[in-house]
């Protein structure tokens, strides 16, 4: 009896080992399964993070490219052009003393103007067509608020009417030999490119906002139908009623000295600095984003080197550590 008990437990003894012996290695190869399940979804999420990521980056070097052909190939020169023409009629139009106010007093460069139309028509008759109130019979001119605010836009003319008769009256004045010079530059230098490229670009290339932005930026022009379209329309109305009018002038008819069907649109200067301004701010940003991918990814290529390295050192990606594959993958999991 003893010796049938003692193989009793013997046999009970060894099918215990035997149990457990295999319910580890159901354990192991359980936990393996896992481990290989979740190493596959890490590795699945980190790829799918990955193309993620070049497809942001895809699209922010699309829209950083058009934003740059829009600086390039319009706004920035438009820009430029239409400062130019209001550079120089503000300069001539307007006096001394307004002009020293406007931090323009350096003796040189881009200083007071030596003369211009307002000191040779005399009595600052130019500075106050501008600059009087409608009812005093100027055209309300404002820096702030009617210009900055879009509160005003039309140049109904740049001397006004009664320097215009005396111009007409003596077409070899001294004053009136400047006028024609005057406009000449305005329109032949900058305003005729300045039209050429409105007519190839303002429709596909320049910044537009909404009706509702638009109206409260320029509120001088929400009851226009064209709205958005209006400055640029008038503008290349105006540029090309005054080619007819320097043709005339060419002839000996000094008949017409400013477009009388169209006033020149001021608020055009501001539509397209705005413009400027807006594109260089998203220039900035998306720049800014874009150098933050290219240092993502160089530090995870750099992270692949190291990795490679330990690989061949017999580190493995297994153990991870510094650029390891678990490094890679804990960091997508972290976000």
């Amino acid at each position: 009896m003893d010796d049938i008990s003692s193989n009793n437990r013997v046999t009970n003894a060894s099918d215990v080992g035997l149990i457990v012996q295999g319910s580890l290695i159901l354990l192991s190869a359980i936990v393996a399964l896992l481990g290989y399940s979740m190493q596959s979804k890490l590795r699945k999420k980190e790829r799918r993070l990955e193309l993620e990521e070049q497809h942001r980056d895809y699209l922010r070097k699309a829209e950083l490219d058009l934003l740059r052909t829009k600086l390039r190939t319009f706004v920035g020169p438009a820009t430029q052009l239409c400062m130019c023409a209001w550079n120089t009629m503000w300069r001539n139009c307007f006096s001394v003393e307004s002009l020293k106010k406007m931090s323009a007093a350096e003796a040189h460069g881009a200083g007071i103007p030596l003369t211009n139309l307002n000191a040779l028509a005399g009595g600052n008759r130019v500075h106050k067509h501008w600059n009087n109130s409608v009812e005093e019979g100027g055209m309300g001119f404002g820096f702030f608020p009617q210009l900055l605010k879009g509160q005003w836009n039309g140049v109904v003319s740049f001397v006004g009417v009664a320097v215009e008769e005396e111009i007409r009256q003596e077409p070899t004045s001294k004053l009136a030999l400047y006028y024609f010079q005057f406009c000449k530059r305005i329109v032949r230098r900058y305003a005729v490119p300045l039209r050429d490229l409105l007519l190839q670009h303002s429709q596909t290339l320049d910044v537009r906002h909404s009706v509702n932005e638009f109206k409260k930026e320029f509120p001088v022009l929400k009851q226009a139908g064209w709205l958005r379209n209006l400055l640029y329309i008038d503008f290349i109305e105006w540029v090309n009623s005054f080619e007819e009018i320097l043709k005339e002038w060419e002839s000996g008819v000094y008949d017409v000295l400013f477009p009388c069907e169209v006033n020149f649109p001021l608020q055009l200067v501001q539509s397209l600095t705005s413009q400027l301004t807006e594109l260089r701010e998203k220039e900035t940003e998306l720049g800014a984003g874009q150098h933050k991918v290219f240092d993502d990814e160089e530090n995870r290529i750099k992270a692949m080197e190291i990795k490679a390295k330990m690989d061949d050192a017999g580190g493995g990606s297994d153990k991870g550590g510094e650029g390891g594959e678990k490094t890679t993958s804990n960091k997508y999991v972290e976000k």
